[in-house]
Order: C-alpha cells, then sequence, then structure tokens
C-alpha cells in the first residue's frame, strides 16, 4: 500500500498489521484515524490502534488531532 500514497503511512502500516495480528488470535480492536485541524496549511494524518482501553499503536497521540473515524 506504502508505494501508492503520496505520503508516509507508517502508522497506518503498524496499526493494520496489529489489528491482523490480533484478529487471528480473537482479539478485537479498534483502529482509530485522525487529522490535525483542517484549517492548518498542511494536511497531517495519524491512525492508532487500541484494545479494551490499551495502547497498542500509534501512542502517544498529538492533542490537536481530531479523530475522524474508528473501526471496530
Amino acid at each position: 500500500m506504502a508505494p501508492w500514497m503520496p505520503f508516509r503511512t507508517l502508522c497506518l502500516q503498524q496499526a493494520i498489521a496489529a489489528r491482523t495480528m490480533l484478529a487471528r488470535r480473537g482479539i478485537n480492536s479498534v483502529l482509530h484515524l485522525g487529522v490535525r485541524d483542517p484549517t492548518d496549511t498542511a494536511l497531517e494524518t495519524h491512525a492508532w490502534l487500541d484494545v479494551g482501553g490499551l495502547n497498542v499503536t500509534g501512542y502517544p497521540i498529538d492533542p490537536a488531532l481530531i479523530e475522524d473515524g474508528h473501526f471496530v
């Protein structure tokens, strides 16, 4: 996926890989997607994963991020 993206997606790659590994073991997780305040000139996005309130990938989260969506 990364070669076709116009930006670095390391956090998304890590979150998807961890989510896949957890799913294989029957562990449910939540993948979150966020963006920094859209009034800024540069688009900054971030992905993070948690399991039952435990941080898995993408932490700590910048408080300036706004969560756009999540996948359960």
